[in-house]
């Protein structure tokens, strides 16, 4: 059984593979195998597979996703 800093570090490595996914954008805290996910993300796109990346760890308990969606402002057109 991993420790909650190896599943931490497993999440974080997950997250590193998923091409959506700036791990530098997001928290992750592990508590008794349990995941809790946090930071602001572009799109449900991504916040989703953020989550679904931390689901594939072996071990993971279970993912609580705490992100929150602040889509990009719409392109200024300058006339």
């Amino acid at each position: 059984m991993s420790t909650d800093r190896e599943l931490q570090n497993q999440v974080l490595d997950e997250l590193r593979w998923e091409k959506l996914v700036d791990p530098a954008a997001l928290s992750v805290e592990v508590r008794e195998g349990y995941v809790t996910l946090a930071g602001q993300v572009a799109s449900e796109e991504v916040r989703s597979a953020a989550e679904w990346a931390a689901r594939r760890v072996a071990g993971i308990r279970g993912v609580e996703c705490d992100i929150t969606v602040v889509p990009a402002p719409p392109p200024r057109i300058i006339q």
